[in-house]
């Protein structure tokens, strides 16, 4: 697979990177899971769970005895509460997770306020606000469940040295862009793999992945899409993801209309927040590009209608992909409506706004191209093409290489107001829209910012019932189409190629981690 743009031994090493989890998650697992067939939360380490109906206190009843393993046995560190704790904490917090706490900090920290404990294997998360999404944080698609005693005992660097974990698969080795490899635990709690041996190579270059398939160097293999029918062609299969594994689009920079101070909480000297105040950063820190023509609602209309959505679609997905309509509300969501549908491809009218806009001599951009991502290897020919459709509809595109870690430095600092960014993200699970629009007040992403999306997340934060935070959903959505806030492409399920020699079959639920994740479940040929 291509290298997760982070890589680790622990969770709390990966600042809260969700496409790096994936391999973490055969050693690690959360008190949840979400079902790699229906998405619906069901327990792991939890028994059993309620929410109160001020959506405050989440009650939790652990598993009773189950073991932290390692070297492919159980350990004595058995799973408790105090693990929960211990993991919420190291997993979100300075000094461990400098750059993750505005996701959750503002609905619970770690301390016993916050965690009423009420034996060894049960307790109550009580929130600062409602959240009917809490269990969402709770399950190994965003952090996994570390030993507190095993911690205290070896000291951190030992642990990231030799980590343990209750999921199915023990630590052997890593080493950062080359992979990671892993054993089977023999006696597992929940789920005993087959295979005895997982290894993930990491490589970045498209034809060695593919070298690797056909000379049966490695059996689970991702390679662009375009490929596929020459690996069938030699006897090689197509596996999907259980479900749509991500869907991509593309950022636009340089909205700043809010009025209210920005989401990243690490002020500059000069700035600092007192405490007693918001916890963010004044308004006007800043200088922000107001002659940007990404600020003018027709223009981003216009990039819209100038990219031929089947064209790409048929090109690099093998028409297998959804043309979504505008930002993460799935459309096979129950309260998705019909009347959103997807851009039109009208190159003529494209330009018609553009010169309305007052850009006949159109303008210039910068399109960021990053290297294959897990799941998606042909990001970076796709968005070369869609360079191609800019550039006829009068746009100056200026094509730009790029790592995750660069670009996050560039939205932080507002350096990106003349600039598009394609990526891809995980899809929400039920009630998480939220999450992707707290991507701009909260988190890292801070592409866009309006006094709507401040609007709209704290509704939604103190939403107590799922009708209610349904419909703001769906008032969300229609303000971001509306305001074409972003480039909508495609819903893509995840897809591998497997050696049919080897594996019989792999059903995993991807996002956008790749095939890294289920492999106690993956299924060997036995001869």
């Amino acid at each position: 697979m291509a290298p997760p743009g982070v890589q680790a031994t622990t969770k709390w090493q990966l600042a809260g990177w969700q496409s790096a989890q994936g391999p973490l998650c055969n050693i690690y697992e959360g008190m949840l899971h979400i079902d790699r067939f229906s998405e619906q939360w069901v327990g792991y380490l939890a028994e059993s769970w309620e929410v109160s109906n001020n959506a405050q206190d989440w009650k939790f009843k652990l598993h009773e005895g189950v073991p932290f393993y390692q070297n492919k046995q159980a350990t004595d560190y058995v799973f408790t509460v105090d693990d929960v704790q211990f993991s919420y904490m190291v997993n979100n917090f300075p000094p461990w997770q400098a750059s993750f706490p505005g996701a959750v900090g503002p609905f619970s920290t770690f301390d016993d306020e916050h965690f009423e404990k009420i034996s060894d294997y049960e307790f109550v998360w009580k929130l600062n606000s409602p959240n009917l999404t809490w269990g969402y944080w709770s399950t190994d698609d965003r952090r996994g469940v570390a030993s507190e005693d095993y911690y205290n005992d070896v000291g951190e660097d030992a642990y990231i040295a030799d980590p343990i974990g209750t999921g199915p698969f023990t630590y052997v080795d890593f080493a950062i862009n080359q992979g990671l490899t892993l054993e089977r635990v023999e006696d597992h709690y929940r789920k005993t793999p087959e295979f005895h041996e997982l290894q993930f190579f990491y490589v970045t270059e498209e034809a060695t992945r593919t070298a690797m398939l056909y000379t049966k160097e490695a059996d689970i293999v991702s390679i662009a899409r375009s490929l596929h029918e020459q690996a069938i062609s030699r006897g090689f299969q197509v596996q999907n993801s259980t479900v749509p594994a991500f869907y991509t689009f593309m950022f636009i920079g340089g909205m700043f209309s809010a009025t209210r101070p920005d989401g990243y909480g690490n002020c500059p000297p000069g700035n600092e927040v007192k405490p007693d105040e918001n916890r963010m950063c004044p308004p006007g820190r800043y200088e922000i590009d107001e002659e940007s023509p990404l600020r003018v609602k027709d223009v981003r209309e216009a990039l819209n209608l100038a990219i031929d959505r089947d064209e790409l679609n048929k090109s690099f997905f093998g028409n297998q992909g959804i043309v979504t309509t505008h930002w993460a509300f799935p459309p096979w969501w129950p309260h998705s409506k019909p009347e959103w549908t997807p851009y039109a491809y009208d190159p003529d009218r494209a330009r018609e706004l553009i010169v309305n806009a007052g850009y006949p001599n159109g303008f210039e951009i910068e399109l960021h191209v990053t290297p294959p991502l897990t799941g998606l290897p042909e990001i970076g020919e796709t968005a070369e093409v869609i360079a191609q459709y800019f550039e006829q509809v009068g746009i100056d595109v200026n094509l730009i290489p790029i790592n995750t870690a660069q670009m996050t430095s560039k939205a932080r600092n507002r350096e990106h107001a003349r600039g598009v960014h394609q990526t891809r993200f995980g899809p929400p699970t039920t009630g998480g829209l939220v999450n992707h629009f707290r991507n701009n007040v909260r988190w890292r992403q801070e592409w866009q910012m309006h006094d709507e999306i401040y609007d709209f997340v704290d509704r939604l934060e103190a939403v107590s019932d799922w009708d209610t935070l349904r419909a703001i959903e769906v008032e969300a959505t229609e303000w971001a189409r509306e305001n074409h806030l972003i480039i909508p492409l495609f819903w893509v399920y995840g897809q591998v190629v497997v050696n049919p020699e080897v594996v019989l079959s792999y059903e995993g639920r991807h996002l956008h981690m790749g095939p890294s994740r289920h492999h106690e479940y993956t299924v060997p040929v036995y001869q």
